[in-house]
């Protein structure tokens, strides 16, 4: 600073010196009042420079506040539809529990009748002996009915209870992977049984892994229902295939379906959160964003997509196997740890 205020004091005194010839002082004269209009200009320039910056500061601010606001509703849209699907869930399996419930209470309802008619006809001594052979006889059947439809009913309870406490718990655990599979499609029964669509399982009894179940269940649920909402029509037939195999490094999921396949401009779009090609029948475009988010981020894993326009789609997911719980497993003698939160499904 100090030497341009000396350039500037030199400059004015050759203009004010007269033993400087007339045309020296005017060529000074004219780069000082330049330099003062560079200046001012200068000065102007950096005083909006400053005022843009501080603009773009502040909307940078509002850029991310907003950025933030939508990330947490997305959050909490996708958050929303793993609980509508869990409450869809509750719904089904409370529908498809009334009717063999119904059926045990009729049947324990007319056995109770038949008792009592027997049992007076035996206190008045009125009952003959073929009464008491048609009374073994219509409680034997009544007996075989209702443990039937109990059973079924157990089998429900106790899958929708593994299930749905895993997809709420978030818990790691040892899991068998066919059986657990086979307990998320018994689940999901209700939503399969007003359609024609069959699943197949296809997987070995001895793969055994160390993971999160919940979000097997999320991720299997999400890939049933959103076959049946985009790749069948109301009154298509057709089948699911879950193959699944391991080799020393993944858990390899094959979900195929037969159904309509996804056209290939959708391709590259499909794991967008809100992209849908049905919202007419309710889809939220949340189901394969929510599938996508739980293998990668919960279970670690990759996804992939094949599909032919006409001739069904397949999702290959991969989830690596745990290698530290498999090395714990063999230096404990093969002794696998009980499975935490499977417990009898009447029981509170």
């Amino acid at each position: 600073m100090a030497d341009k205020d000396e350039l500037i004091h030199k400059a004015e005194e050759i203009t004010k010196d007269y033993n400087n010839t007339p045309e020296v002082r005017e060529v000074v004269a004219g780069l000082l009042k330049n330099y003062e209009k560079t200046a001012h200009r200068l000065d102007r320039i950096t005083k909006i420079s400053d005022r843009q910056q501080r603009e773009v500061l502040d909307v940078n601010e509002k850029l991310n506040q907003a950025y933030e606001e939508l990330k947490q509703s997305q959050d909490r849209l996708v958050q929303a539809e793993k609980m509508a699907s869990l409450g869809q869930l509750v719904a089904g399996v409370a529908h498809e529990i009334n009717t063999p419930v119904g059926i045990a209470v009729s049947a324990a309802s007319q056995l109770q009748y038949l008792t009592k008619t027997i049992a007076i006809n035996i206190a008045n001594k009125t009952a003959k002996k073929d009464d008491l052979f048609q009374y073994m006889h219509n409680a034997e059947e009544s007996s075989e009915l209702i443990l039937a439809n109990l059973q079924r009913t157990s089998e429900l309870v106790r899958s929708f209870k593994m299930v749905s406490a895993d997809q709420t718990s978030h818990e790691k655990r040892r899991f068998n992977v066919k059986e657990y599979v086979e307990s998320v499609i018994m689940s999901l029964k209700p939503k399969l049984k007003p359609t024609s669509i069959k699943v197949e399982i296809k997987c070995p009894t001895d793969i055994v892994i160390y993971g999160f179940p919940g979000a097997l269940a999320q991720v299997l649920t999400n890939f049933v229902i959103n076959a049946l909402m985009h790749a069948y029509d109301d009154d298509a037939a057709g089948t699911i295939l879950i193959d699944i195999h391991r080799d020393d490094t993944f858990v390899v999921i094959n979900f195929t379906d037969d159904g309509k396949g996804i056209a290939p401009e959708n391709m590259a779009k499909i794991y967008d959160p809100f992209f849908t090609t049905n919202r007419a029948r309710g889809g939220t475009g949340l189901g394969l964003h929510i599938i996508y988010n739980t293998v990668s981020q919960t279970l670690k894993g990759t996804i992939e997509c094949q599909s032919t326009q006409g001739k069904g789609t397949t999702f290959i997911v991969r989830i690596p196997c745990d290698k530290d719980e498999e090395e714990k497993k063999e230096g404990s003698g093969g002794v696998t740890p009980p499975m935490k939160g499977v417990t009898d499904p009447l029981t509170p």
